[in-house]
């Protein structure tokens, strides 16, 4: 009922967001055309000011895209069980500040290019380190896809909640079973009463009974209605065991149905992206852990923003620069620690294999 409505706005938005889209994209365009100093005003920005613009600009895309997407600010790093992802983070974070650093280097020297023949614009050179750096990056997020590709294709185990929904059901039967059977005493019990009053209401009427008849037939009938009223405790008490195990029974079976629609295989899948947390950063991913904060993703993100911090401050300090930017034969972008690029290779090697790691047991 409810999709019949949105569905005729869903071109609208679609078209508005596109538009959007498309004017940052001028934007950004124009951007890093008039940051080269195309404009009196804007010539008197620094260049890291610009490149720190450039960055908002397209972190702004990016906005954009994941929005358009799956209706989520940060839809772009959303993977398909609808979970934030850590190795999209990463590549991405690279991307952005190496590609807006190489825009805001090249765009200059292009147009100095037309001025000064002897000028080579785009001899900016990438260190090895940097390109490992960002190799690895590329490396996590296609190992990572793999690695939950497969366990999508991995049957998760979920004989516990099946044996709980089981078990929920006998209870209930058995409640069932003791429902009937304190009812039918109950029944018997009132009928038993029933003739013992009319034993006494007979005696009463006879002139020839004894009042030891009669006492004996009171006390008969004291004892009836004694066991009527247990009989009748037990019922409501039988009454309330089956509703407890209704109740029982219904979250069992809620819950048995939540794995099912909950998994994607071994992995866990939020229903829509809407669900997705920066805290699925730091947890697991698959049915058997996601509740869990995973050590080799906080290590990998910690790392990833030290090292992207670092060169980052050291792109900067290239930028401020003005001498080297512009030099004829070309620019080298800063060099990348080793040990930097050992750290990050062991603290990727560390979550992919913790990652490929089943953590949910599989069906047999």
């Amino acid at each position: 009922m409810a999709s019949t409505p949105t569905s005729p706005l869903a071109p609208v938005r679609r078209v508005n967001l596109w538009q959007t889209f498309i004017a940052l994209a001028l934007l950004v365009l124009a951007a890093a055309w008039l940051f080269t100093g195309g404009l009196p005003i804007l010539g008197g920005l620094s260049p890291v000011v610009r490149w720190g613009v450039l960055i908002v600009l397209m972190l702004s895309l990016l906005v954009v895209i994941g929005y358009s997407t799956n209706g989520q600010v940060l839809g772009a790093l959303i993977d398909s069980t609808n979970h934030m992802s850590l190795s999209k983070l990463q590549i991405t974070a690279w991307t952005v500040l190496v590609l807006s650093a190489y825009l805001i280097i090249a765009m200059p020297r292009l147009l100095a290019s037309v001025i000064h023949p002897n000028m080579q614009p785009l001899q900016i050179t990438f260190p090895p380190e940097l390109i490992l750096a960002m190799g690895i990056s590329a490396a996590s997020f296609a190992g990572s896809s793999l690695i939950q590709q497969n366990k999508k294709k991995k049957p998760v185990n979920l004989q516990t909640r099946a044996a709980s929904f089981d078990d929920a059901q006998k209870k209930l039967q058995d409640a069932h079973e003791k429902l009937q059977g304190a009812d039918s005493a109950s029944k018997i019990k009132n009928e038993d009463l029933r003739r013992k009053l009319d034993d006494v209401t007979a005696l009463s009427k006879d002139s020839n009974a004894t009042e030891a008849q009669k006492r004996v037939a009171t006390a008969h009938l004291e004892s009836a209605q004694q066991d009527s009223k247990d009989a009748a405790a037990n019922l409501v008490k039988a009454q309330a065991a089956v509703t407890s195990a209704e109740q029982a029974a219904t979250k069992a079976e809620q819950d048995k149905l939540a794995a099912l629609q909950e998994s994607e295989g071994l992995l866990h899948k939020n229903d829509s992206p809407s669900q997705a947390n920066w805290l699925d950063l730091f947890r697991g991913n698959e049915v058997g852990n996601y509740q869990l904060v995973e050590i080799g993703k906080v290590q990998m993100f910690l790392f990833t923003v030290v090292v992207i911090f670092a060169y980052g401050v050291a792109l900067a300090s290239l930028l401020s620069l003005h001498a080297v930017v512009m030099k004829p034969s070309g620019v080298d972008l800063p060099p990348f620690s080793d040990s930097l690029n050992a750290l990050l290779g062991i603290s990727q090697a560390a979550y992919l294999t913790n990652k490929a790691v089943d953590h949910t047991p599989t069906a047999q």
